[in-house]
């Protein structure tokens, strides 16, 4: 250590049995001619390490909190604990004499070694990869692997999912420069340079591969939870249904061959959405849209003004509409165009997030 610096390196170890690493979460400001030393000064780098199982303190990285900068690459192991405070096997206050009077150098020689390890929270461990400033994600594949087998399937499906978001990370920070996701990094590369041969064509494919992975994200974690499809669903019924009802005015349809005014309700929305269910023919057979009476079509004897007054009936009040003039129709009809094809890339992507999770 100097001027309030520290380095902790690991490189290739193997550890038989235990390793336990305890780093202070809370490193010292120092006082330094360059000013304040803060926790930026301390670096730890541990790379290509394998034990049986791993003790660590995984505090320091909440709450935006850095407390040194890390590198980590190559971990592997079978198990893994978390401990905020880790016994050092050879501290005397450690140690108990067994039957013999003799005494161990263990951690299994604690009254109860559960007030000290636990299985490390998936947040606590996120936080900790987050910070890791070497482009990779081996150690996030490092800590599924043992939070799989302890049978936390959804705490490693939490990692695989911010393993695919950091995967994707790097091949846009590959495209467009390292200022996206989170700013710069000197550890990845500048972006793609299009000036070799071929290199447009490259670039536009990796353009178009990250903009697919992010969509993919956005709607389902990466494939990871295919569910989410469905509130993006809602979402669009529920934007275009206030649109149609609120906006346009827009709230009935008359279907050819029929006399009765069908409203524009979820059932419709969700038929025209995803077209391939064809759950009502009526809603593909529209003539005219209505839309609700202005006031002042209206007389005091709540008649109306015009010949094209009809009353339609939905849960379970009673509104009184007029026809929509053409141009009202074309706009309705391009709206019901948009929503298609929002249908078409929603179910695009749900066939996508189940194929990637079956993949897996």
């Amino acid at each position: 250590m100097s001027n309030g610096s520290s380095f902790v390196t690991l490189k290739d170890v193997v550890v038989g049995t235990t390793a336990a690493i305890d780093l202070d979460p809370n490193p010292k400001v120092v006082q330094s001619d360059a000013g304040l030393t803060t926790s930026a000064n301390h670096h730890f780098d541990i790379i290509g390490l394998q034990s049986g199982s791993l003790i660590f303190n995984f505090n320091g990285f909440n709450a935006g909190k850095k407390a040194y900068e890390l590198s980590v690459d190559g971990l592997k192991f079978q198990n893994v604990y978390a401990a905020s405070e880790i016994p050092c096997d050879y501290d005397p206050e450690y140690l108990q004499p067994d039957s013999t009077g003799a005494t161990e150098l263990s951690l299994q020689n604690l009254s109860d070694p559960r007030s000290v390890l636990h299985l490390p929270h998936v947040k606590e461990v996120m936080s900790w990869l987050d910070s890791n400033s070497s482009v990779t994600t081996q150690p996030f594949s490092a800590f599924v692997d043992v939070f799989q087998r302890d049978g936390r399937d959804s705490d490693a499906k939490e990692l695989r999912i911010a393993k695919a978001s950091t995967e994707l990370c790097v091949r846009a920070r590959r495209v467009f420069g390292s200022w996206i996701c989170g700013g710069a990094s000197e550890n990845v590369a500048a972006a793609q340079d299009v000036s070799e041969p071929g290199g447009i064509i490259s670039y536009l494919n990796s353009v178009v591969a990250v903009f697919l992975g992010g969509v993919l994200w956005l709607i389902a974690d990466h494939g990871f939870h295919p569910e989410k499809v469905g509130w993006f669903v809602v979402l669009a019924i529920g934007v275009f249904g206030l649109y149609f009802w609120f906006k346009l005015q827009i709230v009935g349809i008359k279907v050819e061959g029929k006399e009765i005014i069908l409203p524009v309700g979820v059932l419709f929305l969700f038929d025209r959405l995803l077209p391939a269910y064809q759950i009502r023919d009526d809603h593909y057979r529209i003539v005219s849209f209505y839309k609700r009476a202005a006031r002042s079509q209206l007389t005091k004897e709540n008649s109306v003004e015009t010949v094209d007054l009809r009353t339609m009936r939905y849960i379970p009040l009673a509104h009184v509409v007029v026809q929509a003039s053409e141009a009202e129709k074309e706009h309705v009809e391009k709206c019901l165009s948009i929503l298609k094809v929002i249908g078409l890339i929603l179910a695009i992507f749900l066939v996508a997030a189940i194929n990637a999770l079956v993949s897996r």
